[in-house]
């Protein structure tokens, strides 16, 4: 009963798991954050530069997760 993905199949750890074999379920996880992300960014650095981190976290979480994903 501790495993967080068995609490909660929507969570974001769950997300990450399930998109170890189904690339394109990752995209869940921008859809949730890409907006806060840009604005935290933008108000802070600026909008040309919140495009451009907001652009690359996502491609770059992506795939640190699938590098994760033998571990335990």
């Amino acid at each position: 009963m501790n495993d967080p993905l068995e609490r909660d199949e929507n969570g974001d750890a769950a997300v990450v798991v399930r998109s170890f074999a189904h690339p394109e379920l990752f995209a869940e996880l921008y859809h949730r954050y890409a907006a806060d992300i840009h604005h935290f960014c933008g108000r802070r650095l600026g909008d040309e530069a919140a495009d451009e981190i907001t652009a690359e976290t996502f491609p770059a979480a992506a795939r640190g997760s699938r590098g994760m994903s033998g571990r335990t």
